[in-house]
């Protein structure tokens, strides 16, 4: 089986759309550097891949189709994101967790991939927290 992804692109507080589905050549869902690379390939702006969404058709953290939420650090040209509804709850949570730093990617060189997968478990696992707080209260 292998692995294909969809994103849904923020900046800020705007929904801008969504793109995918496209195929990737790793099959694990927190291996997000094809995929940020894909978007900014796309977008013609950076991005940081911040959590995982869904997963339809995989298990145990592989293959399937993953759709990511992902923030752009500028605003892409318009007409590169297709418009559609966005899932409820996309921009709920705490904002300061959903806003790109402005650091420039210069900066962050080969480190952006690994704060990105950062992001990426840690909104998981605060996620994962606050389930089970709520499920014991």
């Amino acid at each position: 089986m292998s692995r294909t992804v969809s994103a849904w692109v923020t900046s800020g507080e705007d929904v801008l759309g969504v793109t995918g589905p496209f195929p990737v050549d790793v099959p694990w869902w927190s291996e997000v550097e094809q995929v940020v690379g894909r978007l900014e390939e796309v977008l013609g702006v950076h991005v940081t891949v911040l959590r995982l969404l869904t997963v339809d058709g995989g298990e145990g953290g592989r293959d399937g189709h993953a759709t990511y939420h992902a923030e752009a650090w500028e605003r892409p040209a318009s007409g590169l994101l297709g418009q559609r509804a966005a899932p409820e709850g996309l921009l709920a949570g705490d904002a300061t967790l959903r806003m790109c730093p402005k650091i420039a990617p210069s900066a962050l060189g080969e480190d952006a991939v690994l704060l990105g997968a950062l992001a990426t478990a840690l909104g998981t696992a605060r996620d994962v927290v606050f389930e089970r707080r709520s499920a014991t209260s």
